[in-house]
């Protein structure tokens, strides 16, 4: 993506815009692959669907056909965790604003004893994962598949603990 004519014919060919953040155009063809892939995962989520795959494939796939969407929860997770800089305090947040619900600004940093640059810097990086939501009125919440597939942030031993 350092290459500003790839970069560019990718925007264009794909309805990306680059600018502080990141984003997708609606109705262009990287919100409908984005779109197709979230349906795959509700897909995979159905525990029916999941096991009539499977006995149709038991030979490739002896263990069953695995939930992608926790599975996706799982990799964010292990690379947020990982991430050399900030990996530790950032699951300690996200353990937290999953404990409270959803939090302000103001209580986290209070509640962790974070300075509010590193504090920020760390809601940023909960959100590139697509690990938290900031609602409306400044709050931050845990995003829905994160709150479902809580157990594998409880799992994570040793981080942010």
């Amino acid at each position: 993506m350092r290459d500003e004519f790839t970069r560019m014919a990718l925007a264009r060919a794909f309805g990306i815009q680059f600018t502080d953040k990141v984003s997708l155009e609606y109705g262009k063809y990287g919100w409908h692959v984005t779109e197709f892939i979230d349906k795959i995962f509700k897909l995979f989520e159905n525990e029916e669907f999941r096991s009539r795959v499977t006995s149709l494939l038991r030979s490739e796939y002896p263990q069953g056909i695995p939930n992608l969407a926790e599975e996706w929860v799982e990799v964010r997770l292990k690379g947020l965790a990982s991430e050399p800089t900030y990996g530790k305090i950032a699951i300690k947040l996200l353990k937290e604003i999953m404990r409270v619900g959803r939090a302000r600004l103001e209580e986290l940093e209070r509640i962790l004893s974070i300075n509010r640059g590193i504090l920020i810097e760390l809601l940023k990086l909960l959100d590139l994962y697509k690990l938290i939501i900031k609602d409306y009125n400044e709050n931050y919440r845990p995003a829905e598949d994160l709150r479902k597939y809580s157990a594998i942030l409880e799992r994570l031993e040793g981080v942010g603990t």
